[in-house]
């Protein structure tokens, strides 16, 4: 490790003001945030502050010292002058809020978790007051049939709203205490200054580090699957596409299929098999006839996604961590929740379908110039 010794007072001014992390929380270009949690503090974020999560006295008390006590008096103003320290609570003495339930057992809300850190945090000034929009939105937490209408279970939970310093409505997730900007994090830096969106940002860290050693995090096989309606549902949508790729070469190719019953015969068709030859000699027709045949099964692809999630996957959201983990930003996208639970779709190298041989097949196992989707990947 190499230890460097400011040598003028320039330097000694960069070290101490402009190597402050608290000070670097927006890129000077365009005003955007640098600095952010990631991963499984954005899952534990939003299982904490979700509808239903409920906490006993030692568990609410036990979150609030592990994530604002080591800050309970050590921090600095951010303007050089180290001694000036702003204190947690009042004068050190951390100020909790009463249970959200009472009987038969004092019960706290995850929630409250958070409105108890923004309360110390910011108590000799006046409570935060915003509203922002959450990553997660409000279909994903699911929705019953009232009188034949689909009506939303949590319709106010993709607005984070925070009044007089509570969190009243929505989930802390990656637009809140990630790298984004109008988030909560954001918010505090914006009305009280650098230091206390540092401060934030490593109380969260700590309290979302601490709240998955007690509850944990894993993504099992029950996250990835469908139901067996779901199942059958998305086997039927498959079995229905079995001759997009033929409609979609004999209509690149100009041959009129109508006239053969068979499905074999078809795909055999002396004229359809020749034009196909001459289009997968030439490169650039062949490039025609790829982007003719990744629209039709893409087009396939995004019903059978459109239909099986979220609405028939085995675990639904929050239970399920693989959900959890997509939607709040945390990690992957739908993409990869699709391929895993539905299906891999058009597979593509460098933008193409899958090359074809000199033989004219894919693979040893497919006819020559095989017009079928699963031929072309």
């Amino acid at each position: 490790m190499n230890c460097h010794f400011p040598q003028s007072e320039l330097g000694r001014a960069e070290a101490m003001v402009i190597a402050r992390t608290d000070q670097q929380y927006l890129v000077p270009t365009d005003g955007g945030v640098l600095s952010g949690l990631i991963q499984d503090h954005v899952c534990a974020g939003v299982d904490m502050t979700a509808r239903g999560t409920l906490l006993s006295r030692d568990k609410y008390m036990q979150l609030l010292y592990v994530a604002l006590r080591p800050d309970h008096d050590v921090a600095s103003a951010g303007d050089g002058n180290i001694e000036q320290r702003l204190l947690m609570g009042d004068r050190g003495k951390l100020i909790t809020l009463p249970p959200a339930i009472v009987k038969p057992r004092p019960m706290w809300t995850g929630k409250q978790v958070i409105s108890t850190i923004l309360l110390n945090l910011t108590y000799n000034q006046h409570p935060l007051n915003m509203i922002s929009k959450a990553k997660v939105p409000a279909k994903a937490w699911g929705g019953r049939s009232v009188d034949g209408r689909m009506q939303l279970i949590a319709p106010e939970e993709d607005q984070v709203v925070v009044m007089e310093g509570d969190l009243v409505t929505g989930v802390l997730d990656k637009s809140q205490f990630g790298a984004t900007s109008n988030g909560l994090v954001h918010c505090i830096y914006e009305v009280y200054g650098a230091p206390y969106a540092g401060k934030l940002l490593g109380i969260l860290g700590r309290l979302f580090t601490h709240y998955w050693q007690h509850f944990g995090l894993t993504c099992r096989f029950d996250d990835l699957r469908l139901t067996a309606e779901g199942d059958v549902i998305r086997r039927e949508l498959i079995a229905g596409s079995s001759e997009i790729g033929l409609k979609a070469a004999a209509d690149y190719v100009k041959v009129d299929m109508a006239d053969a019953v068979d499905p074999e015969t078809r795909a055999s068709s002396h004229m359809l098999q020749s034009r196909l030859e001459a289009v997968v000699r030439d490169n650039e027709r062949l490039a025609g006839l790829d982007s003719a045949m990744k629209e039709h099964t893409n087009r396939c692809t995004s019903s059978i996604i459109n239909t099986c999630v979220p609405g028939h996957l085995y675990k639904p959201f929050p239970a399920n961590n693989l959900q959890l983990m997509t939607v709040s930003g945390a990690k992957g996208s739908p993409v990869n929740v699709s391929q895993i639970s539905c299906c891999l779709g058009q597979q593509e190298l460098e933008g193409r379908r899958v090359p074809v041989m000199i033989s004219g097949k894919t693979l040893t196992s497919f006819r020559a110039f095989d017009p079928a989707a699963c031929a072309g990947g």
